[in-house]
């Protein structure tokens, strides 16, 4: 029993000695330039998709359809934005609202949760 436990001390004097001799090296991590951050922080946005959901769309006539607002990007729905009007069809799971960020389905509306209607 006192081998066990005394094995049991050593290991744990062990691990403790090789988790602090790695965190002996520099006080501060390593950081990218901001501009770097920056240019991966967007990369990883427009490959995630984020704004397809969080980004308000406003219809372009000239094209005849939605269009991301870019003035508001990643901004979700507006404070004031309008709910979804109608109502849910027996064959509909959503509505969707005229920003494209607010959906009503059965169980209540919903929106992006960047901005909170008060």
């Amino acid at each position: 029993m006192k081998t066990a436990i005394e094995a049991w001390v050593l290991t744990a004097a062990v691990v403790l000695a090789a988790g602090s001799a790695g965190a002996r090296g520099s006080a501060r991590p390593h950081r990218r330039a901001p501009k770097a951050e920056i240019a991966r922080g967007k990369y990883l946005v427009d490959f995630g998709g984020c704004g397809d959901c969080h980004t308000p769309q406003k219809f372009d006539p000239k094209l005849g359809m939605p269009v991301p607002d870019e003035s508001r990007a990643l901004s979700g729905q507006p404070a004031k934005g309008p709910d979804p009007a109608g109502t849910l069809g027996p064959r509909d799971q959503a509505l969707i609202g005229p920003t494209f960020t607010s959906f009503k389905a059965p169980f209540g509306t919903v929106s992006s949760p960047f901005t909170r209607r008060t």
